[in-house]
């Protein structure tokens, strides 16, 4: 299976902690359509990188859909940086308009 087209989705979230130290952030769930993935290696390749990226809190690609998706911190990861992760493993990634 080789993926096509590339794209991204964004769906957020607001989170409050409550209690000593007191922290509001808000998540983002980023869905990457990736293309160039041939394999499960690759897979494992993009999702390794995206893990690593700094306000990452999950990764998960799926290539039967070729998309990737990223639960991140606002603020600390955003779309650019994980693209730039994907096109650094050697594949495509673009936003999605209108989604």
């Amino acid at each position: 299976m080789v993926c096509g087209e590339a794209s991204v989705v964004m769906k957020g979230c607001k989170i409050s902690l409550l209690g000593e130290g007191i922290k509001e952030f808000v998540m983002s769930t980023v869905v990457i359509k990736i293309s160039g993935m041939k394999c499960e290696g690759c897979v494992g390749e993009v999702q390794a990188r995206l893990s690593k990226v700094r306000g990452v809190r999950t990764a998960v690609v799926d290539l039967a859909s070729c998309e990737a998706s990223v639960q991140i911190e606002d603020g600390v990861a955003d779309v650019d940086m994980l693209m730039a992760v994907v096109k650094d493993a050697g594949f495509d990634a673009a936003p999605a308009f209108g989604s």
